[in-house]
Formats: structure tokens, sequence, C-alpha cells
């Protein structure tokens, strides 16, 4: 799934200078088709990792994308994790979790997934996205990890690139002599307002402040007692310096309220992961929730190329089938978000031909 076995191959060719018992090395597991099909597919690919990571044993084996309880429950994947850890070769089993699918399992939601992993019983780990956008649902399933003595290891913790996103459109937009490109003329008022309230906040707080919100995000999760790590991505060795740096710490109050305003002001333009509310009222089916996560991948993680791929793997109807529509998804979201004209951002990044709305 990572770069096709890659980032295992570099682990294992760093880990060679570190004393292994020091290191706690996670990977996961994806099914190839809808779900696993067998004990013995997991365990040979199990073994792919470990030669992959140059080690014997994996401290924690994950399932990638448990979007429903069927897959928490598959007796392939515990038959598999079962021989695996009689044989030493992996330590605890775990999963990690974006959100439901709802065109397969519409009645369950992100946080009954989860539940029904720790009701299980046979998950050390669990991976969620958490952060002090969209904190409800997590905290709910963080405080029942930490009743059945279950790690947690969180990801989506910083929500902070919008800011990057609108300053770079607002500039984009003034090099033009433009308001706002055309391809939010979807929601045009709504989003200008957005626009607004954008340049408020940067007015007040700068650069400086927004880089404190960016650190503060990760400061909200790290002040959860129910939170064990933060999942978070390095791209350089300013990354490592810059982020390492906030590990053990905690929410400053100056900080919160900072957060608090940057939440109050940009609610809606960020959806939350793992809610798919609006995904039952569109009528053309879209994966809404998936779609923005994609551009999530683009956008906050740089990573294109993935992204673009998973987006056009997609079998469904594309954004630009929003054009006409009414906006059923946004009357339907119990959080404001404008979800048309994110959903054409994701659009006009994630496709090869690119394209505005018409």
């Amino acid at each position: 799934m990572y770069g096709r076995g890659q980032n295992e191959r570099l682990i294992g060719t760093v880990i060679k200078d570190f004393e292994r018992d020091k290191l706690f090395i996670a990977t996961k597991v994806a099914p190839k088709v809808k779900e696993f099909q067998s004990a013995e597919d997991i365990v040979e690919r199990a073994n792919s990792s470990l030669a992959r990571l140059q080690t014997d044993y994996i401290d924690c084996f994950m399932i990638h994308g448990a979007e429903k309880s069927e897959r928490v429950k598959n007796p392939f994947f515990h038959k598999a994790a079962e021989q695996l850890k009689k044989e030493g070769k992996i330590r605890f089993t775990g999963l990690s979790c974006h959100g439901h699918a709802w065109w397969d399992n519409p009645e369950e939601t992100f946080e009954e997934v989860l539940m029904t992993a720790i009701d299980d019983g046979r998950y050390d780990v669990l991976m969620l996205p958490y952060n002090f956008i969209e904190p409800e649902m997590g905290n709910r399933v963080l405080k029942a990890c930490k009743e059945n003595n279950i790690g947690t290891m969180i990801m989506k913790s910083n929500p902070i690139i919008i800011y990057d996103l609108f300053k770079e459109e607002k500039e984009n937009a003034e090099k033009e002599g433009n308001e706002l490109p055309e391809r939010y003329k979807i929601g045009y008022e709504k989003f200008k307002m957005q626009m607004e309230i954008a340049s408020e906040f940067f007015g007040k707080y700068g650069i400086s402040g927004i880089e404190k919100v960016k650190d503060g995000a990760l400061q909200f999760v790290l002040s959860n007692e129910h939170v064990n790590t933060i999942c978070y991505l390095f791209q350089s060795l300013h990354d490592v310096e810059k982020y390492i740096k906030l590990s053990g710490t905690r929410l400053e109050p100056g900080i919160e309220a900072m957060l608090n305003n940057f939440k109050s002001k940009f609610s809606p333009l960020t959806c939350r992961i793992g809610c798919n509310v609006c995904e039952a009222y569109c009528p053309n089916h879209l994966p809404i929730n998936t779609i923005i996560r994609y551009n999530y991948y683009f956008t906050s993680k740089r990573q294109e190329k993935h992204a673009m791929q998973k987006y056009r793997e997609l079998s469904r109807n594309k954004p630009d089938v929003c054009s006409n529509c009414e906006g059923f998804c946004e009357k339907a979201c119990p959080y404001g978000v404008l979800t048309r004209p994110l959903l054409a951002m994701a659009h006009r990044n994630l496709s090869f031909n690119g394209g505005l709305f018409t």
C-alpha cells in the first residue's frame, strides 16, 4: 500500500543501526479484494513484510482501513494473527479506521466500527483520526480504549492545511485581479464570505500565529490523557526538528483560545473524517467524505500521485455532477460545511484532466 513496499525497505535499512528491542514497528495489511479471503495469504504477506523490514518480528500488525464491522471480525485475519503470534513473528494486533463506507453498510457510524473492535477484545491498538476540529466521536472512542487497555495511535491530527490553501487561493486571485477562481461559483457568496473571514484571521495572527496554531493542533491531541501517540508524516529533517520537540508538551491556554477561534472561523471548510451524514442525501451517490480525504492526502501530506490514483479508482460519480445540484449534502451537514466548493477543489486537484465545474 505504501510505496509498493518501499517504506518497509527503508525502515529495514535504517533499523540495522539501532537496538531492535528499543524500537516499536507497526505495519499494516489490506484486503486485496473486498475482504480477506484466507489466513494463508495474510501469513505470506506478513512474512514478506518481515523480509522487507529485515527483522524477525513486527511489534504491531494491523488491518488497513477497517471501515465496517465485517472487516473487524474477519476470521481469516484473526486466524493468521494467532499463528503469527505463536511463531513469534508479531507481538500485537491492531487496525486503522477512517470511517465507514455508507454504500456498503449505511447503518454503521465511524464510532460504531471502532466500538465493535473494542468489544471484540482481540485488538491491542487502534489507529483513528482525531483533532481539535472534530473531537466528539474520537473522545468517546479514546475513553473506551483507555477503559479496555487498548493502545491508541492518532492520525489526521492537524487540519490547519486549510490556512495554506486559502492563502494560496487569495494570492492567486489577487494576481489575476479576481475575487475568487471560477471553480468556486457553486456556493460563491458563502465561499467569498469565508475568504473575508480568512483575511481577518490572517491579519490578526499573521504567519507566526498560524505556525503556533499548527503546533497547538498537535498539542491538543497530546493533551488528551487517553492518547498514546501521534502518527505524523515527516518529510524533511526540518519537520523532525520542529515536531519531535513537541513530544510530551501540553496545550497552553493562549494557544487553546487561538484554536477555538480558528475552529469558529473555519469550521465550514473542514469536512469531518468519518462523519458521512451527508452522503445518504446525495442523489448522485458520491463518496463525499472519501473524496475530500483523498484531497487531504494531496494537499496536506503532499502525496499527489497516490491521491490521484485512489481518486481515479473510484468507480462512482465524480464531483463534476454537482454543478446542477441544489446542494443536498450541504443542507444535511450538521456542521454547515461548504461541501460543494470543497468537492470542486478536490476534483481540480485529483483529476488528470482537472477542469472546472461548468
